[in-house]
């Protein structure tokens, strides 16, 4: 769900605009964050909200599934501006395994694959995340 708060055609302020649109003065142009989240949507489709993986100032990561419950995406990012290039990695003790990987960098290209994290013998995930998100389908 996009929160859809104003854009409106005013100064700018906190909170006359979603972050997904540029300012008035910029003619509401899209952010990256848009298309990123643009994306998100057509990667994940009818998902919700399952679990907090990690929050903290190492990394984002959220647990997404079907309306039954049932577990299908992974999405993870490190919480910095676009601009810091700088990685790290997250681990994560899972049972699922992962199908296949795609990085939301806000260039509006749907499906841009990247490599798979590394699973373990233990179930553990090995997972290189950056300032762009990733999500993993399983």
């Amino acid at each position: 769900t996009w929160f859809y708060y104003a854009n409106a055609n005013q100064p700018s302020s906190l909170y006359t605009r979603s972050g997904l649109t540029a300012s008035a003065a910029q003619g509401f142009a899209k952010k990256k964050s848009f298309f990123a989240l643009e994306s998100l949507v057509a990667l994940v489709g009818e998902r919700y909200f399952l679990k907090t993986i990690q929050e903290d100032e190492k990394a984002w990561i959220y647990l997404l599934g079907d309306a039954t419950g049932t577990a299908t995406h992974l999405i993870a990012w490190r919480p910095v501006p676009f601009e810091d290039a700088a990685t790290t990695t997250a681990t994560w003790k899972s049972g699922h395994r992962p199908k296949a990987a795609f990085l939301l960098d806000g260039s509006g290209i749907k499906e841009q694959k990247t490599a798979l994290p590394e699973v373990l013998p233990s179930g553990e995930w090995r997972i290189k995340i950056s300032a762009t998100p990733i999500v993993v389908a399983f």
